[in-house]
């Protein structure tokens, strides 16, 4: 199916293209365009998108629904000049939500790590969760999920539920910590 085909299909239906939306699987063309939906659920889903560009994160920190401008302060693509003014969002929960992403300038990170010469580990939301470096890439267990950081994220985007940003936060903060851990990027 090509991109106007997805497109075609998408139009008819509010609950289709919020799907579409959440799927980490949309290409980057199809989210900027349901980034711009009338429904505001869609461009929630939008917003939370893992592969949602920065660029559209940018456009829908400045949406004037506080859902939407949530999900983007939660987003580890959006970027950190962008989460530096969700920080100071009229919203409450925004800025909850901007200040628990670790791309916002002055995170604290106010989590306990157990770290060996093979892995980082933290508390998940019902189990630790581990990010182990593995041959050729790395891996994550959480309870009894055991795969790659694509499967994981798309086991949290099915799963949805009231725990999905909270899950999507701990995978961003642990990954920050496995690379500051390993030396994967400079730390300040």
């Amino acid at each position: 199916m090509n991109d106007q085909e997805i497109k075609d299909l998408l139009s008819s239906n509010c609950d289709v293209r919020g799907r579409a939306a959440s799927n980490p699987n949309t290409p980057s063309e199809v989210l900027s365009d349901l980034a711009k939906d009338s429904d505001c659920d869609v461009r929630n889903s939008a917003a939370s998108n893992p592969n949602t560009p920065s660029e559209v994160l940018s456009d829908l920190a400045k949406d004037s629904d506080c859902d939407v401008r949530g999900r983007a302060a939660s987003n580890p693509n959006t970027p950190s000049e962008v989460l530096s003014d969700l920080a100071k969002d009229s919203d409450w929960s925004v800025r909850g939500r901007a200040a628990s992403n670790p791309n916002t300038p002055g995170f604290v990170d106010k989590r306990i790590y157990h770290t060996t010469d093979s892995y980082v580990a933290t508390q998940g939301t019902n189990h630790l969760w581990y990010k182990f470096k593995g041959e050729n890439k790395p891996f994550y267990v959480a309870g009894c999920f055991i795969g790659s950081h694509e499967q994981l994220v798309n086991k949290i985007t099915a799963d949805g539920g009231s725990e999905w940003y909270e899950r999507m936060n701990i995978l961003s903060i642990l990954d920050f910590k496995f690379d500051e851990v390993f030396n994967l990027v400079e730390v300040n």
